[in-house]
């Protein structure tokens, strides 16, 4: 007699009657010791009506007749439950025992003429149609997909009417389609198609909500939509309107979109300038670090005129070492480095330079620091340049400042070069400067220098290194690159042969 295991212990076959040629598959267990034939657990012969059961695992232990799983294996028994079929009356179709004993029923019916065992519904087979309304919240009684569909006929109901252009349908309903992805998207293409019908109905319904739009994920684009096809008066009482609020929604990732097309829209009309000015004094500090800010001030340098821009420097001069050091801020200094009148450039020139130290080691100040040394005047790339002097080897061994020594090395004066490598040839610790990860860069660039003097002083200073230059990624690099150097000047190579 052939033996079955499941997860719960041996599994054994036994006849369900004389007529029948299905069998009974139920737990074996202590119970089952009971040894009724003569105390042994076996018949001396089998009935005449016992039928041999076929083996039911094929190989690799595949229950026959049973689909493979996704994965190439069927465990034999870890099945989930077939709900109830959508094919028959009843439920009739063979079920996959689960992990946890049933109370009901702990056996598996398998008829001799059953089909193969459905796939499980947890597999990547969708549900069928009948079925899929049981899965909906609330299935069972349908109420709750039954809703589900009203909101979704509601929706359809909306977007064919937003897609209709008739512009009589969408009185009493502009606010709303504002705030939606379709609606706003309507909106738009009716001011593109019928601007002078559509303006006043537009700004009927959502005049007293124009701060709500320009912030809005979706109504901020309708905004900036108004404020291209609206007349200079209409954009006036936009401004007079949103005033209010227009440093909190330069701050908002959307309304910041908003203020920057104002500005815009507004170039020209210096009432309506100076009253965005107005409204954004006291905040620029604040505005030039900020992810969205940053870039409402530097839409005022491009476009606000000079007598407007002058609060914008006179504030930045007041913070602009902190402004430097912050990630957006570091833009907004360079940008006003370019705008500023002589007046306000020399006040920020000398602040920077006045903390030098502290921003050429910072991670954003750096890039200000590096940006006077490449687009400064000779005078201020010097003046920037001395105040790394007496510094160079320490400054070389940091990440971010020995971005700036490379930077002096490639644009200041060649008297400040001229110290500079020979205060890295005269290094006492010049030994470690060549492995250092950031340290190496430096003396690689100072070996790309035009002038002859500088590279031998460097050259005669690196030489006694030679044999040690190998044993680093950043020697390395030094090594092949004072070996082009020996080359072209005819000279005997670095490395031994």
């Amino acid at each position: 007699m052939n033996n079955l295991k499941n997860g719960y212990g041996t599994m054994m076959s036994r006849p369900l009657s004389s007529s029948s040629n299905g069998f009974m598959l139920s737990s074996f267990d202590n119970d089952d010791f009971t040894r009724p034939y003569n105390n042994s657990l076996t018949p001396p012969s089998l009935p005449s009506s016992f039928t041999p059961m076929k083996n039911m695992y094929g190989e690799n232990g595949v229950m026959m007749n049973d689909f493979m799983s996704d994965s190439g294996y069927s465990p034999r028994a870890h099945y989930s439950p077939v709900p109830t079929s959508p094919y028959v009356d009843a439920d009739i179709s063979p079920r996959r025992i689960l992990g946890v004993q049933s109370s009901a029923s702990n056996c598996l019916m398998m008829p001799s003429e059953s089909p193969r065992i459905q796939r499980s519904m947890s597999t990547r087979s969708p549900p069928s149609s009948s079925l899929s309304s049981t899965l909906e919240v609330g299935g069972g009684s349908g109420g709750g997909f039954q809703h589900s569909s009203s909101f979704k006929r509601k929706d359809n109901a909306k977007s064919a009417m937003w897609q209709s252009n008739d512009i009589d349908s969408y009185r009493g309903h502009i606010k709303e389609m504002s705030h939606d992805h379709n609606g706003c998207r309507a909106l738009q293409s009716c001011l593109d198609n019928a601007s002078q019908k559509m303006i006043p109905i537009i700004y009927e319904e959502v005049g007293d909500s124009l701060t709500e739009l320009m912030m809005d994920s979706f109504g901020n684009y309708l905004f900036q939509k108004l404020l291209d096809v609206s007349s200079v008066e209409q954009r006036r009482e936009v401004l007079r309107k949103v005033k209010h609020k227009i440093v909190a929604a330069s701050f908002d990732v959307h309304g910041t979109r908003s203020v920057q097309k104002l500005i815009q829209i507004c170039h020209g009309q210096e009432d309506m300038l100076k009253d965005i000015m107005d409204a954004l004094r006291g905040n620029i500090a604040k505005l030039s670090s900020d992810s969205n800010g940053n870039h409402v001030i530097q839409r005022c340098l491009n476009h606000m005129p000079e007598e407007y821009k002058v609060y914008v420097y006179e504030e930045v001069v007041k913070s602009c070492v902190n402004i430097s050091m912050q990630r957006h801020g570091c833009c907004v200094v360079q940008r006003c480095l370019d705008f500023a009148p002589e007046k306000y450039h020399n006040m920020m020139l000398d602040a920077i330079v006045n903390s030098a130290v502290e921003l050429i080691c910072d991670p954003f100040g750096n890039y200000v620091i590096q940006y006077l040394i490449e687009k400064g005047k000779e005078s201020e790339k010097e003046r920037i340049a001395r105040c790394v002097l007496g510094k160079v080897v320490a400054l070389s061994c940091q990440k971010y400042s020995s971005n700036v020594i490379e930077k002096i090395l490639l644009f200041a004066p060649e008297s400040v070069r001229n110290e500079v490598v020979a205060e890295l040839a005269e290094c006492p610790k010049l030994r470690d400067v060549l492995h250092d990860i950031y340290a190496n860069y430096v003396i690689q660039q100072a070996l790309k220098l035009e002038s002859k003097g500088q590279q031998r002083m460097l050259y005669n200073a690196v030489r006694p290194y030679e044999e040690e230059l190998s044993r680093s990624t950043g020697g390395k690099h030094i090594l092949n690159q004072l070996n082009e150097i020996s080359g072209r000047q005819g000279n005997q190579g670095w490395t031994k042969t």
